[in-house]
């Protein structure tokens, strides 16, 4: 993190933002220490009798969509794919997604890291009257929702303006456990807390999607670590996590998601 993302963290995340802020100083120096390490992680075929699983999982409507028809399904060394992601919240790496394991085999990797349950369709249709204001005013509809879900949002919008409606559907996107790769590079795009957890366990290869990417911007995103150091020599890594040189332990608040929807009219420059 930088300074800037490490203060930003603070003040949004931590319980105790001096003690948090006092560590990472502490150890922000160290990572340029750290010897160069190879990042491209052994990728393998999956192992026969997953070949059921993939199949229904590709046939599932909803995969193509979300991972287009290229998007192949291998075995990833886990400890080696790079994170995107600055922190992973360990409770619900354990509350969450460890209460659901109850063993190590393929079957249980499977119903872990592609389940067929994180694909599903958005059913959950909100609508609200539309608040029409007098002239020169805005037209505002809010919606406003919490789940504990985290990759609950947005997904389509119904228009019934001769009725003064909108729907607004809200579900969970898919939620694979994701690599995109370009260039050589895999970074872990989705599945952190599921990560966490398997690598805690020793799990050294995982099940994943790969989905080669076409640009290196592609391989993060705003909010996520910068590119230059997903590209660098010593990119951060899952197995970083558990370094203690390239990583703090630190309490956070309990966080739900959040969803806020604001449509409003507002008059822009004429082109013509």
């Amino acid at each position: 993190m930088s300074q800037q993302e490490a203060e930003g963290f603070a003040e949004s995340f931590t319980i105790d933002k001096s003690s948090f802020l006092a560590a990472w100083k502490a150890n922000a120096s160290l990572r340029t220490s750290l010897p160069p390490s190879s990042v491209k992680p052994r990728i393998e075929d999956l192992p026969p009798d997953a070949a059921a699983h993939m199949a229904t999982l590709r046939a599932h409507p909803l995969f193509v969509p979300n991972y287009g028809v290229a998007a192949e399904i291998k075995m990833v060394e886990l400890g080696r794919l790079i994170a995107m992601q600055h922190w992973v919240d360990t409770h619900v790496s354990g509350g969450v997604h460890g209460a659901k394991m109850v063993g190590q085999d393929i079957q249980q990797l499977l119903a872990t890291c592609l389940s067929l349950s994180d694909l599903r369709p958005a059913t959950d249709t909100r609508w609200t009257r539309v608040i029409v204001g007098p002239p020169g005013r805005p037209i505002v509809c809010v919606f406003t929702g919490l789940t504990l879900e985290n990759s609950y949002g947005l997904k389509d919008l119904r228009q019934d303006f001769a009725n003064n409606f909108i729907g607004l559907t809200f579900g969970s996107n898919a939620n694979l456990i994701l690599v995109r790769e370009h260039g050589g590079r895999y970074v872990l795009a989705q599945g952190y807390h599921r990560s966490w957890l398997l690598r805690s366990k020793g799990i050294d290869m995982i099940p994943a999607v790969i989905v080669h990417v076409p640009n290196e911007t592609d391989l993060t995103a705003p909010g996520f670590m910068q590119l230059s150091h997903i590209v660098s020599n010593r990119p951060p890594t899952i197995d970083d996590f558990f370094n203690d040189q390239a990583s703090i332990s630190v309490d956070v608040r309990a966080m739900m998601t959040s969803v806020k929807i604001t449509i409003e009219t507002s008059l822009v420059p004429r082109l013509l």
